[in-house]
C-alpha cells in the first residue's frame, strides 16, 4: 500500500511556540519530496512551498504579495523525509534507503527500537518505534541552520488507520528541546488529484 501512495494531503489545526492563537493548515506533499502549506490565521495567509530545489513563502506581512525565496538550510530541512513523519521509516525501506539498528531506547516512559535511515544526501535521520505497537514514536535529525547545527525532533501520536495505512493524527515538533509547532489532523486524503505546478514558485505580478 505504501508504494502506491504518491500524494498526502492533511487538513489540520496548528500552533506555534508560544503563540497559543490557533491556525488552520492544509499541507500537500507528493513523492519524492515535494511540498506545499497553507496556513491561515485572524491577521492573513502565508503560502510556501518546496519544488524539490527551490524553498519559497509568501508572507503578505512581511514581504507583501512577492514571493520569496527561502535559505538553502530551510531547503534542505524541506527536502528531507523528516517532513514526511506520516510515513516515517516505512517510506525509507521503500525508497530502498539503508536502515541501520542503533539499539534499544526509551521515548516518554516507552520502550522502543532506535533505527537510523542514511540518504543519499548524506543525511542521517532516526526513527524510534515503539515495542509495543510498533508505531513510530520520535523521529530525530540535524540540520545547518543559520550557521549553526540545530537538532529537529517530531513526536507523532493519535495513530488512526486510513485505507490500510496507519497513521499519526497529532505532531508536536520540538527544536533544540523547545515546541515550535503543535498540529492537530482533522483530515488525511491519500493521493488526491493535485496539479503538479501547485509547488512552483508563483511569478511575480506582472512575471513571466
Amino acid at each position: 500500500m505504501l508504494k502506491q501512495i504518491e500524494e498526502i494531503r492533511l487538513t489540520a489545526s496548528a500552533t506555534f511556540g508560544s503563540d497559543t492563537a490557533e491556525r488552520s493548515v492544509v499541507i500537500t506533499m507528493k513523492r519524492p519530496n515535494l511540498m506545499h502549506t497553507v496556513t491561515t490565521s485572524t491577521t492573513g495567509k502565508v503560502v510556501s512551498g518546496f519544488d524539490g530545489t527551490t524553498a519559497w513563502a509568501v508572507d503578505p506581512q512581511t514581504g507583501g504579495a512577492a514571493p520569496l525565496v527561502l535559505e538553502q538550510s530551510t531547503a534542505s530541512s524541506l527536502s528531507s523525509p523528516q517532513m514526511d513523519s506520516t510515513l516515517g521509516y516505512l517510506r525509507a525501506m521503500v525508497a530502498g534507503q539503508t536502515i541501520q539498528m542503533i539499539g534499544n531506547d526509551e521515548v516518554n516512559g516507552s520502550k522502543v527500537y532506535h533505527l537510523r535511515a542514511k540518504w543519499s544526501d548524506g543525511n542521517a535521520f532516526d526513527y524510534y518505534i515503539d515495542q509495543n505497537t510498533f508505531m513510530i514514536a520520535k523521529t530525530s535529525t540535524q540540520i545547518q541552520q543559520a550557521g549553526a547545527v540545530q537538532l529537529i525532533e517530531s513526536y507523532p501520536t493519535k495513530y488512526r488507520k486510513l485505507n490500510g495505512v496507519t497513521l499519526p493524527y497529532s505532531l508536536d515538533v520540538r527544536v533544540a528541546g523547545q515546541s515550535v509547532f503543535e498540529m492537530q489532523i482533522q483530515q488525511v486524503e491519500l493521493n488526491p488529484a493535485i496539479d503538479a505546478g501547485l509547488f512552483n514558485m508563483p511569478q511575480p505580478s506582472g512575471g513571466k
